[in-house]
């Protein structure tokens, strides 16, 4: 099972890469957090960025 980043992680993250930036749309982070668990038919719909199949 691959452990995914919630929007937490990716908004803390922001934060210390980006000191002071403002967040203007939360649920554009949430869909970047939700992308990569996302399945069509069964199987994963993006492949895994480490060349793992």
């Amino acid at each position: 099972m691959t452990g995914h980043p919630v929007t937490e992680d990716l908004f803390a993250l922001a934060e210390e890469a980006l000191p002071g930036v403002r967040r203007r749309d939360g649920g554009q982070m949430r869909g970047a957090a939700l992308r990569p668990q996302t399945t069509v038919f069964g199987d994963d719909a993006l492949p895994r960025a480490h060349g793992a199949s």
